[in-house]
């Protein structure tokens, strides 16, 4: 799963993208052991995430980081 949140996002963990919008960090834990692997995306948690569903979870994401840029900049 790892691998494959660099390949979607074209970083490395420590580093962030261009557009600033994602960042990848290792964490040690986020208490959902029984659940894993789990990423923490802002405040949600997302659990039992299989490679499979990283694209999902980033293309979600991008959607709703686009939503918020436009309505700042009709603000």
């Amino acid at each position: 799963m790892a691998r494959q949140l660099e390949n979607e996002l074209g970083i490395r963990f420590g580093e962030t993208t261009p557009d600033g919008r994602f960042s990848l960090e290792w964490a040690s834990c986020l208490g959902m052991c029984d659940q894993g692997p789990a990423l923490l995306v802002n405040d949600r948690v997302y659990t039992r995430v299989s490679a499979e569903q990283v694209h999902r979870i980033i293309d979600d994401c991008r959607k709703v980081f686009g939503a918020h840029a436009a309505q700042r900049a009709h603000a």
